[in-house]
């Protein structure tokens, strides 16, 4: 009867010293102060910043520093550093991302910008943000990636087609890191409403630059949000603003190879317009949803400029639909900007 009795008291007791230890871990939990900012770091390495403070949308920081920012919203800063010497190396907490890791979730990087990366807010209301390695890729395509930190766990929801700084401001070798992130130039625009804007290449006719570019950021809420390209209603293209503005631009000027018949209007039905061979020609801007390309001739006359159109078959760039027929677009056109 007395071992009964023992038993049943060493139970008890060990009830009441869990119970002890949870309630002590509740009490921690929800009286723990959350992390600001503005309290002292001791780290000597530390790079204060004052992203989650103003809720700064984009911010260039400097490669191999190290940073103390709130990456998920939870209220508690992460501790992190980017490095990119010998492949993309990101530690979060003691936790290291490496190159093979970044190949596995979002591919290889061509020529990356080993002196910069970047902290999104890409939606300010959804308490992540986001952290995005730019390369400029082979041939003249960049690519920013973008990625999530959350519980252990690095996350890639996207890419833009588009560098967040001016081109003068990248630095692809190690012996040109000089500039100073803060003082660096933006190129694109981050509203905070869940938008990413910029510029884009876009192919039709000829390689070219849209200037309108959008990329919406989907499930934000959700660590596994993916960033995509939004399709507009109209892109403004930018190679002849370059030929207006710039005799001296490296950009080709395109002209006609032979006489070709515009439309007057974005209607098949509208009045021909004739250019005769060799007419000197601006792309200016593109309708994807009805494949309508608007084309300036007379391009020398400042004051009477005139506007035609040409009609692709499909959102292709091969195919072109005139008031005399059908053509491709090879042999209407000479000197087109081409990529790689």
């Amino acid at each position: 009867m007395s071992r009964q009795s023992n038993t049943n008291k060493l139970i008890l007791f060990l009830v009441i010293a869990i119970f002890v230890v949870m309630l002590t871990a509740l009490i921690v939990m929800f009286t723990k102060e959350p992390y600001h900012e503005s309290d002292e770091v001791e780290s000597s390495e530390l790079v204060e910043s004052t992203v989650s403070e103003e809720r700064n949308t984009l911010t260039a920081l400097s490669m191999g520093q190290i940073y103390e920012i709130d990456l998920n919203g939870d209220g508690v800063a992460e501790t992190f550093c980017m490095e990119i010497q010998g492949g993309r190396t990101l530690t979060v907490d003691g936790i290291t991302f490496e190159e093979a890791y970044f190949e596995e979730i979002s591919g290889y990087l061509d020529s990356p910008d080993v002196a910069t990366f970047y902290l999104f807010d890409i939606d300010v209301s959804d308490g992540y943000k986001e952290i995005g390695l730019y390369d400029d890729g082979p041939s003249g395509d960049p690519k920013t990636s973008l990625y999530r930190y959350e519980n252990r766990r690095l996350v890639y929801i996207g890419s833009f087609a588009d560098c967040p700084v001016a081109w003068s401001n990248l630095t692809f070798s190690e012996a040109d890191k000089e500039q100073d992130a803060s003082e660096y130039s933006f190129a694109i625009e981050v509203p905070g409403d869940g938008t990413v804007r910029g510029s884009m290449r876009y192919d039709v006719i000829q390689t070219d630059w849209v200037t309108n570019a959008v990329w919406e950021l989907t499930d934000a809420t959700l660590l596994q949000a993916k960033l995509q390209i939004q399709e507009q209603s109209v892109y403004e293209f930018s190679f002849w603003q370059e030929l207006r503005d710039n005799p001296d631009t490296y950009i080709c000027q395109p002209e006609t190879a032979v006489e070709i018949w515009l439309y007057s209007d974005r209607d098949v039905s509208s009045e021909a317009l004739v250019i005769p061979a060799g007419e000197k020609v601006w792309f200016v801007r593109y309708y994807p949803e009805e494949c309508w390309l608007e084309i300036q001739y007379d391009i020398d006359k400042e004051e009477d400029r005139k506007t035609g159109y040409i009609k692709l078959k499909d959102k292709g760039d091969f195919d072109v639909i005139l008031p005399n027929g059908n053509f491709v677009k090879w042999d209407l056109f000479s000197n087109l900007n081409m990529a790689d």
